[in-house]
């Protein structure tokens, strides 16, 4: 099952997509069309699991850029970022 995600305390933002083990593997805008000054508090929360992080971003990053602030890929993990 799929945790909840939470942005600055409203499920109805984004939510997780899971893999076939169970995994976080992304969150999904659900809603394009809040907006946000400041960074949100991003919460990922059940789903029977652990560990999951996302790091929000307001800017289009490359593969360097997302190594130089700790965002690398690592595992099963992967990016939503611009198109």
């Amino acid at each position: 099952e799929a945790p909840k995600v939470f942005v600055d305390g409203n499920d109805e933002v984004a939510e997780a997509v899971i893999n076939t083990d169970g995994q976080v593997i992304s969150v999904r805008i659900k809603n394009r069309s809040i907006t946000f000054d400041s960074y949100p508090e991003v919460v990922i929360v059940g789903g029977g699991g652990y560990g999951a992080k996302f790091i929000p971003s307001f800017v289009c990053l490359d593969s360097d850029a997302r190594v130089k602030i700790g965002s690398a890929k690592v595992g099963t993990g992967s990016y939503i970022d611009c198109p």
